[in-house]
Order: structure tokens, then C-alpha cells, then sequence
């Protein structure tokens, strides 16, 4: 028992949550919002989030938020338990944010609601073939300006509803280039 204890008292240590601090707004196109002015992500243990304040516009709640703004905030590795604080999440925008990497694990809370991920402008390098397993109804996603160096074949296999992809601006010149073997670089 006092293992465990242990453990568990450790454990608490190494992870870090975060309380995210919103300006709602509501945006055309996309609904409800929830802009974040000041976060850091910078490591893996240290991405979970609990909750979030800010004063809301008339008659809504996190429940109406449709839309995830990070902008400009130190997000090294991708926020977790969005979707605990945010049920209704259809938009992500992690841009300009330092992100580091993603994997399906990350966008698994979204599940099928996920319509919009926008990670331009960041430090990802490569996008693993499993990585949209979870997201099939993603219209729209935005990968410019990142340095990705290598597309797993089949990546973008389960998007059927996707309109629009970003990949300009990429380390990849060839934005046709599927599996990692077949990656140009400059």
C-alpha cells in the first residue's frame, strides 16, 4: 500500500495541468469560440488540461464551444482532455505555436466531430499513417509552413470528407509524395 502511495504521489508530480483562460467569441463562420491568450505546453507530461475561464458571452458555456484557438501560444506537444472542457470541439487552430509533433493519440478526443485542424507555421516534421484513424469527417486541414520531411503512405487515406489540405511551405517539395521513400528535399 504504501508503494502505491508512492506512485501515485510521484506520479501527480510529473504531470502538470492547466487551467486555460478563454476570450469567447463568437466567429461566422465557425461558432462559438475560445481564444487562448497565454499557455505553455512545453513538455510531454505537461499538456493536460482541466479547465477553463473567461467570462462568457450571453446564455453559452464550454458547451457551446465549437471553436479551439491557440495561436501564438508555446504549445511544443498537443493538448490532452480538450474535449472533457470543450465537448462540442469541431476547430482546432494550433498555429505560430512551436508544436513539435502529433499523433493519433492526440486527435483521438475529437473523434468524428473534428471538421478543421489548423497547425501551420509550426516545427512538425512528419505525419505517421495512422494519424487521422479517429477523424474521418475532417473537411478542412492546414500543414504549411511546417518543416515536415516525411508523409507515412496511406496518411490521408481515412479523410473522405476532406476539401481542402495544406502542405505548401514544407521541407517536402513534392507535395505529392506519399511514403517516406519518395520524399524530396530541398
Amino acid at each position: 500500500m504504501k508503494f502505491l502511495v508512492f506512485c501515485l504521489i510521484s506520479f501527480a508530480s510529473v504531470v502538470k495541468t492547466h487551467i486555460v483562460v478563454c476570450e469567447y467569441k463568437v466567429f461566422e463562420k465557425f461558432g462559438y469560440a475560445c481564444e487562448v491568450k497565454f499557455l505553455q505546453i512545453i513538455t510531454k507530461e505537461d499538456r493536460m488540461i482541466t479547465e477553463a475561464f473567461g467570462t462568457h458571452l450571453k446564455a453559452k458555456s464550454n458547451d457551446d464551444v465549437k471553436y479551439f484557438d491557440l495561436r501564438f501560444n508555446s504549445i511544443n506537444y498537443f493538448p490532452r482532455n480538450l474535449t472533457d472542457v470543450f465537448k462540442n470541439l469541431e476547430t482546432v487552430r494550433v498555429d505560430n505555436a512551436t508544436l513539435r509533433e502529433i499523433h493519433k493519440e492526440d486527435l483521438q478526443q475529437f473523434g468524428d466531430k473534428l471538421k478543421n485542424l489548423w497547425l501551420q507555421f509550426n516545427l512538425l516534421q512528419a505525419l505517421d499513417a495512422d494519424l487521422f484513424t479517429f477523424n474521418p469527417n475532417l473537411e478542412d486541414l492546414s500543414i504549411y509552413g511546417n518543416k515536415i520531411k516525411h508523409i507515412d503512405d496511406g496518411v490521408f487515406e481515412p479523410l473522405e470528407n476532406l476539401h481542402y489540405l495544406g502542405l505548401s511551405r514544407n521541407l517536402c517539395t513534392n507535395e505529392m509524395a506519399v511514403n517516406r521513400t519518395s520524399v524530396i528535399l530541398l
